[in-house]
């Protein structure tokens, strides 16, 4: 394999941030078939594209387990604190407010590994929506993920109207999260993994549809909701919850597509090609995010 591919592939799998000038990379998310998946990796420049490298592997896992689909819908459209506080292409969703219908809501399609989390599922889900922060934010040192402090899930049938808005700013901060040990912790809603929000479904710990997670970029004011009662369920049960979960193991996000198709994002390249780039944009999000964190995790 060429010095070059191999960095690559280190750089992915490790989460490290390149540090580098070069190109835009554009890492198309990975494909699979039965036997093997491949992780194509071109570089973008001036809108043109030029293949790097190709590589494959193959995942320990069951050829019959598909990723997980999540779909993060838009329940409230993000609050322009200062006038420059969100991007222009923020706006498009200013009609969106706890009270509309569900069905006239924003929403991304995607698939997930089970070991990726709310907190950067949501922030994928804000890329390719075109929520993306504005001069005003990083000058008053905010960012776009502490704006995403509240968290619930589509309840179909209770939420086909709207929601009210007082129940929306006081949704909960933090989730439950089962483990493989048997217990059942709270902790921010930004840090739990699909495992374990598909266990805290399957143990009624959650209301609403786990995988159609609420997207809410507003920081709100006041104490919200407790989580739900963790401490009185048998250690036995929360592992077979746990072990129970199907899914492709890892951390990747894939984004699918967008309802409504024609976003606006305010770059041509972005505005003909608005999944890809997301993609894009959410991968060296997430590369840098963990680099900030203090490395590799």
């Amino acid at each position: 394999m060429a010095p070059l591919a191999i960095w690559l592939a280190f750089v992915v799998r490790r989460g490290i941030s390149p540090m580098s000038t070069s190109p835009l990379l554009k890492i198309d998310c990975l494909s699979r078939n039965a036997n093997n998946s491949t992780l194509s990796v071109s570089s973008l420049k001036d809108g043109r594209e030029s293949a790097l490298s190709s590589l494959a592997y193959s995942p320990r896992m069951d050829p019959e387990v598909a990723p997980v689909r999540f779909v993060p819908v838009l329940i409230h459209a993000p609050v322009f604190w200062m006038e420059h506080y969100w991007s222009e292409s923020t706006h498009q969703w200013d009609f969106v407010q706890p009270s509309t219908p569900l069905t006239s809501r924003p929403f991304v399609v995607m698939e997930v590994g089970l070991d990726a989390t709310l907190g950067d599922i949501l922030e994928d889900a804000c890329d390719a929506l075109g929520i993306l922060p504005g001069p005003d934010m990083a000058r008053y040192d905010s960012t776009r993920r502490g704006e995403i402090v509240r968290f619930a899930f589509v309840d179909e049938e209770a939420d086909k109207e709207g929601v009210e808005s007082g129940i929306v700013y006081a949704w909960p901060s933090r989730l439950p999260a089962p483990d493989s040990d048997g217990t059942v912790s709270e902790v921010s809603g930004k840090d739990v993994t699909v495992r374990q929000l598909l266990a805290a479904g399957q143990l009624g710990l959650i209301r609403g549809d786990v995988t159609r997670p609420y997207l809410f970029p507003v920081m709100p004011q006041g104490a919200g909701q407790v989580a739900a009662d963790v401490g009185n369920i048998a250690p036995e049960i929360v592992k077979a919850a746990v072990t129970s979960v199907r899914g492709v193991g890892g951390e990747f996000i894939r984004l699918v597509s967008t309802f409504p198709t024609d976003l606006q994002h305010g770059d041509e390249y972005v505005s003909a090609h608005p999944i890809e780039t997301a993609t894009v944009v959410g991968l060296l999000g997430r590369l840098k995010r963990k680099f900030k964190k203090g490395g590799v995790e």
